[in-house]
């Protein structure tokens, strides 16, 4: 149960924050009924993604905390941490490149003693009015690990992700996007073929909520700028409901 609702918390605060152009978002703490862990964002004056946090409860395991590094709104850095009480430790550290046209053109992922761990080519290619994003994994020998492929239609919605376990793709999960605000996922296994499908809900934004939602409802509560604040979620199981409150700070 813990682990569905860190999705939802997860998702719904890092893509779903409306950043008004009359008024942007500072920062976001975000809380929901029934659990003692905490999630923050925060986003630097051109609403770039700067600092993300989990807190766990006390019996959870380590913090992590993600630091952004951007240099003409070009992510170029990010730096991944572990906090136990008052340890604070880095784990890894991603360095990033980019073509002229402002796509990633690579990754490498260093340890913490700085030392090469991974690296990652991206390529592109488009047809039939898509286009697919092709990223190739290397160990710090150079040798060839794992492809990565995720391909978005004409509106630039994603319609097929890898799907992973334990850092190797596993598989692939289709989208298929119906009226009312929801999705269709197929879940394909490595060698293509069907596992299962679900439903899934999108917000207000076109981000996803979580899966399985036929039988569940939302209800928000907005602030003066459009930003929900609060969000009511029903029929989650059978747990009855659940509510999930974000404190927002704005420039």
């Amino acid at each position: 149960m813990k682990k569905y609702l860190l999705f939802i918390v997860i998702v719904s605060t890092l893509l779903s924050c409306s950043q008004n152009e009359e008024k942007k978002i500072k920062s976001i703490i975000e809380t929901s009924s029934g659990s003692e862990t905490r999630f923050i964002t925060e986003y630097d004056n051109n609403s770039n993604l700067v600092h993300w946090e989990y807190d766990y409860d006390l019996y959870g395991p380590d913090d992590e905390i993600k630091k952004y590094h951007y240099e003409n709104n070009n992510l170029m850095k990010m730096e991944h941490f572990f906090r136990n009480g008052s340890n604070t430790r880095l784990s890894m550290t991603d360095y990033y490149t980019y073509n002229e046209d402002n796509s990633i053109n690579s990754k490498i992922s260093k340890d913490d003693e700085d030392k090469l761990y991974w690296r990652f080519e991206y390529k592109y290619q488009n047809e039939n009015n898509q286009k697919k994003q092709i990223i190739n994994q290397y160990d710090n020998s150079g040798k060839f690990i794992q492809e990565r492929i995720t391909i978005f239609d004409d509106k630039e919605r994603e319609i097929q992700v890898p799907s992973e376990y334990q850092g190797t793709v596993s598989g692939a999960m289709r989208y298929e996007y119906l009226e009312n605000n929801k999705v269709k996922i197929t879940y394909l296994t490595f060698d293509n073929e069907i596992e299962r499908e679900e439903i899934n809900i999108i917000d207000e934004n076109g981000y996803f909520l979580s899966g399985n939602t036929d039988n569940q409802s939302f209800e928000y509560k907005y602030d003066k700028y459009g930003n929900w604040v609060e969000k009511k979620v029903e029929g989650l199981y059978e747990s009855g409901t659940f509510t999930e409150y974000r404190k927002i700070e704005y420039y």
